[in-house]
């Protein structure tokens, strides 16, 4: 809903940022993996877990982003 309200440089822009997250995710990742690739289960593990710490993040991040002035501070 919130998408939705607004403006045509608003969502352009959230594009963009997410876009630019969407890098940041995937190298974060990349280098997770490259750090833990012969640790096994255990790694696999950490790597999950960072994927999953990474996006719940950015979903904070964005309901802050988007819920506008009366948003309070930011929990993340």
């Amino acid at each position: 809903e919130a998408i939705k309200s607004l403006s045509s440089d608003a969502k352009k822009k959230l594009i963009e940022s997410q876009e630019a997250w969407l890098k940041y995710r995937d190298a974060s990742l990349a280098l997770v993996t490259e750090v833990n690739k012969n640790t096994g289960s255990t790694g696999n593990f950490i790597i999950e877990d960072c994927r999953v710490t990474l996006v719940k993040k950015r979903v904070s991040e964005l309901k802050y982003i988007l819920s506008g002035p009366d948003a309070g501070p930011a929990e993340w």
